[in-house]
């Protein structure tokens, strides 16, 4: 799901790799920020002030449930932020693109990006299985 939400939205796959060692440890039933974010990249899909549009209610379950979804969101987010579509930092900036992420609107990189590069660095990933096989890369 991972490499095929990257290329789908034009990125290396091990970016996504790196943010969801960082994020979630792989763990799709991953549940962050007091109980607001969840999936493999914490996607917000709860609380009025922390969700994003779309997301109302308990109801919108797409983020935790789906692996998929989850992946995809998080590559178009990235997309959207780096060419400049949603106004939360500087466009063809990716390190800002990337803060973003993490602090809503960012106009350069900070902690959540370098920690990123450290974790595709690093890739720590390597020697994880997954029913007895490597991640792919």
């Amino acid at each position: 799901m991972i490499q095929w939400a990257a290329i789908k939205w034009g990125f290396n796959p091990l970016l996504g790799y790196a943010d969801t060692t960082m994020e979630a440890s792989w763990d799709q039933t991953g549940i962050g920020d007091q109980g607001g974010s969840s999936g493999l990249f914490q996607v917000a899909d709860r609380g009025a002030t922390h969700a994003y549009p779309g997301f109302s209610g308990y109801g919108a379950n797409l983020a935790r449930e789906n692996t998929c979804f989850n992946a995809d969101f998080w590559f178009g987010r990235m997309y959207s932020a780096y060419v400049g579509l949603i106004g939360s930092n500087p466009a063809y900036n990716f390190d800002a693109a990337l803060q973003s992420w993490y602090s809503g609107t960012a106009t350069s990189g900070g902690s959540y990006s370098q920690d990123t590069y450290y974790a595709m660095e690093s890739q720590l990933w390597v020697n994880w299985y997954y029913n007895g096989q490597p991640v792919p890369y």
